[in-house]
């Protein structure tokens, strides 16, 4: 999918990405499709985007099955955040892919749609709330004890 999207939308994708204003994210979605109506919110801009460019056709994903089988069995507030936790993970990949040097943010987002769902879930088994970090450094230390500092 992330291909598809960087072939279809091209250079102007990183644009996209990397948009601090509204209006930056406007021109960068024109740039890729003219006919993006603009005057709407950032959401709106980027629906317009996704549905009329077609990146997102065909994207049976096993992530996208699981989450609709959550959507069945979940209470609403924990399948809602799991679907976060899946666009944000696209977003990392996609910002990653065509904007290598926008990536902190992203993964901030990540981290902490990661941790809402892991703790929406938690809550609803009456378990207490943890911290969870998309990198977790104690354990990168242990995996390569050689650069621990003396």
């Amino acid at each position: 999918m992330i291909d598809r999207i960087v072939t279809r939308w091209g250079p102007a994708a990183a644009s996209l990405l990397t948009a601090h204003t509204d209006q930056q994210l406007a021109e960068a979605a024109r740039a890729i499709n003219p006919d993006i109506q603009i005057g709407a919110d950032r959401g709106a801009i980027l629906y317009q985007l996704f549905r009329n460019t077609g990146v997102l056709d065909e994207s049976g994903t096993y992530a996208m099955a699981s989450l609709s089988e959550l959507r069945l069995l979940a209470p609403e507030d924990v399948a809602k955040s799991a679907h976060r936790v899946l666009f944000r993970n696209f977003a990392l990949q996609l910002t990653t892919a065509v904007a290598p040097d926008a990536t902190d943010p992203a993964r901030s987002a990540l981290n902490h749609e990661i941790n809402d769902f892991f703790n929406r879930v938690r809550h609803f088994m009456s378990v207490e709330d943890m911290d969870f970090d998309f990198i977790d450094e104690e354990y990168l230390s242990g995996m390569f004890p050689d650069l621990r500092s003396s």
